[in-house]
């Protein structure tokens, strides 16, 4: 991601047990394995499937190259996601 500019050196990939106790508006699941978990997320939130291929048995030059095209396929999908979706209005009028 840095490669375009957006620092996520302090995310990590989480599990969907690590996000029990959060409360989504939206989950967009992005592999198999999301949509056969779908069911462990609180609340009920608008789901979304934009599967991808997997790329956990590739090599480790192959895996960097299948998420740099899953990053370029998201990016456009996120952003039209996110001007069609009619935002929760907060109190105060801020959006989370």
């Amino acid at each position: 991601m840095s490669e375009i500019g957006i620092d996520i050196s302090g995310q990590r990939a989480k599990h969907i047990n690590d996000l029990r106790d959060l409360r989504f508006d939206v989950v967009v699941h992005v592999c198999r394995v999301g949509i056969e978990e779908r069911a462990r997320v609180s609340g009920r939130p608008i789901e979304v499937d934009w599967s991808l291929p997997e790329s956990a048995d590739l090599t480790e030059t192959d895996r960097l190259a299948a998420f740099r095209l899953m990053r370029d396929e998201l990016l456009p999908l996120a952003a039209a996601f996110a001007r069609s979706w009619s935002w929760p209005q907060r109190a105060g009028g801020d959006r989370d």
